[in-house]
């Protein structure tokens, strides 16, 4: 009989030693590598706009600055105006100086003509808001009154000087914005006979003195008439905004406690109406959903 060769014995495949890794196999099935998940994009910020901002700002802190901001445009109108006015208020007060130029050159002319320089006088132009000083002098520029300046010399003075050259009135700037006024002073020699110049007037004014006066009195009126508007805002924001909002909310909790309570308008305006009638839709839904539960 046929002698069977025993089978060869399996390749013995060498034992790993501890903490060794194990060789890989070929014939095992390697699974691919998962692709790393994306990053999470970053949250966006979303922006917020004026609008929103303002959004978050107190009711009463943005009618404050409403308030406020008018004011701020009437007071700068006003103080701008009382400036465009400025001009012409110091024209007419310069004006104002040459009409009491012509008091006192009226006041003093028959004594000035009949020799009486006793007689003379300055002290109303001197009482007279804006007037500094006021003379009476003679065609040759010597001070007849007031006594204390007696027989000092003016002929310096450029209003004189411009007055006794053409015979008309004369209005001079000097320093300090302050003006000299000069007019011829006409009177009957004799008391017979044409009018002719026995004298002049002579003043110096400051316009500024009456002018800033007006012009603090416009801008004082000004801001009282600012005042007025601004309470007259406040109080009509009060009125027709403000209280009627607060019945509104007070209807408004009424009718969310009951059952047939409907939100009226507190007053007659068209805006507040709607949102009354708004008011009504949504709780009637809340109520045709049954989410309201009275107490």
């Amino acid at each position: 009989s046929a002698v069977v060769a025993p089978p060869p014995p399996p390749a013995l495949r060498p034992t790993p030693s501890a903490g060794a890794r194990p060789a890989p196999d070929p014939e095992a099935t390697v699974a691919p590598a998962r692709p790393a998940p994306p990053l999470a994009a970053a949250p966006q910020i979303p922006d917020i706009g004026p609008a929103a901002r303002a959004a978050g700002v107190p009711w009463v802190a943005q009618a404050a600055f409403l308030v406020l901001a008018v004011l701020a445009v009437l007071t700068c109108a006003n103080v701008l105006h009382v400036q465009g006015r400025a001009a012409d208020v110091e024209a007419v007060s310069l004006l104002r100086g040459v009409a009491i130029a012509d008091s006192l050159a009226n006041r003093n002319a028959q004594p000035l003509a009949d020799q009486r320089g006793i007689a003379l006088d300055t002290a109303f132009a001197l009482e007279r808001e804006g007037v500094t000083s006021a003379s009476v002098i003679d065609p040759r520029g010597t001070v007849l009154a007031p006594a204390e300046r007696l027989r000092t010399s003016v002929s310096a003075s450029p209003a004189y000087q411009a007055v006794s050259t053409s015979g008309e009135p004369a209005v001079i700037e000097v320093d300090g914005g302050k003006y000299e006024i000069s007019v011829p002073i006409r009177g009957q020699v004799g008391g017979t006979g044409p009018r002719q110049i026995v004298g002049y007037a002579l003043l110096t004014y400051d316009p500024a003195a009456v002018a800033g006066g007006s012009l603090l009195m416009g801008l004082a009126s000004s801001l009282f008439v600012t005042a007025v508007v601004a309470a007259l805002l406040v109080a009509g924001a009060w009125l027709l905004l403000l209280r009627p909002l607060a019945a509104l909310r007070e209807e408004t909790e009424l009718a969310l406690l009951g059952d047939n309570y409907d939100v009226t308008s507190p007053i007659r305006l068209a805006q507040m109406e709607q949102l009354a009638h708004s008011i009504n839709r949504v709780v009637a839904r809340a109520r045709a959903a049954g989410g309201h539960r009275p107490r």
